[in-house]
């Protein structure tokens, strides 16, 4: 399995049952009908991998370090305060119980020019070169 079916893997795990969406770089559309698939209009998430470029090992399996950065995007005017911190927790512990470690927090995003507000959290994934 490669990274980006792991998390994509992991966040659907997590979130899918209640209608959140992930995506990987870029919101697309999709169309629920033919996908059969609920969808909260007012959650989505971005993420992206982004990797380390120094490499630890003694010449046997070598030590691989990628960062994966997720933007949880939610409606503002919708979403209460208390239903965001629950979204960032099930997301927080689905990576921390699958080989993840967390290196940021969340944190606000800036503004994205639409109805929707951002919070980010960095992941970490390590493991030898061949895992995935």
């Amino acid at each position: 399995m490669n990274l980006k079916t792991l998390i994509q893997t992991t966040l659907d795990a997590a979130l899918i049952k209640d209608g959140i969406l992930s995506f990987h770089q870029r919101k697309k559309k999709i169309n629920a009908v033919a996908t059969n698939q609920k969808q909260d209009e007012n959650y989505y998430i971005v993420y992206r991998i982004f990797q380390s470029t120094k490499k630890y090992g003694d010449g046997k399996p070598i030590l691989n370090k990628k960062g994966i950065d997720i933007n949880l995007y939610y409606n503002d005017e919708k979403v209460t305060p208390e239903q965001l911190d629950e979204v960032i927790k099930k997301i927080k512990k689905a990576f921390l119980t699958n080989n993840f470690r967390l290196i940021n927090d969340w944190t606000d995003l800036y503004d994205s020019d639409t109805p929707y507000s951002g919070v980010n959290l960095e992941f970490r994934y390590v493991g030898i070169e061949n895992d995935l």
